[in-house]
């Protein structure tokens, strides 16, 4: 397979395996964008109502609702953990990205309980752009589990791209007649 076309492929599947859940602080975003009406989220936020949000095939949907931070983030870690339990790769790795507007603390105490429940892969922590914060406000936390694919080689996909052994490298190059200085380090 072509290099790009195999990365296009790696990307695809690591998007369609991977498990995206969230909670918004306030209600107030979701009404302002017309995802909830005015009573719901007048209602919704005098019970302290956090929806729990998911992403499937590209669309968000509602997935359950609990009230208070604390709770939410309770319910994050647990949805979190059996993400981790389903996930399962050649090599066992996967990654998890923590993300957050205006909530480091929240995004932290997630990771520090999930720590111990990721044993091969990357625990990352990263503030939401302005164009989703727009919609989901600020205090929103969220996790996406993904697990590392593997090419036929058992390598993650993108490493077969990179090898030195491939045109790849020339290819992904900003300039194709240059000749290749960086080698990727492939556990």
């Amino acid at each position: 397979m072509a290099p790009r076309l195999e990365v296009v492929s790696s990307v695809r599947r690591r998007a369609a395996a991977s498990t995206t859940y969230f909670y918004v602080d306030s209600l107030e975003y979701l009404r302002r964008g017309g995802r909830i009406g005015t009573a719901a989220a007048m209602l919704g936020s005098a019970l302290a109502v956090k929806p729990l949000l998911t992403v499937v095939d590209g669309e968000i949907r509602p997935y359950e609702r609990v009230r208070t931070e604390s709770k939410a983030l309770t319910r994050l870690e647990e949805l979190s953990v059996e993400a981790l339990a389903r996930v399962g790769t050649l090599n066992g790795a996967v990654d998890v990205a923590v993300h957050h507007l205006d909530n480091l603390d929240g995004a932290r105490r997630l990771v520090d309980r999930l720590s111990a429940e990721v044993r091969a892969g990357d625990v990352v922590i990263s503030e939401v752009s302005a164009v989703l914060g727009v919609h989901v406000g600020p205090g929103t936390v969220g996790i996406v589990v993904s697990p590392r694919v593997v090419n036929r080689r058992g390598w993650p996909s993108w490493c077969a791209a990179l090898s030195p052994r491939s045109s790849g490298l020339r290819a992904l190059s900003t300039d194709s007649s240059a000749p290749v200085r960086h080698q990727v380090a492939i556990p």
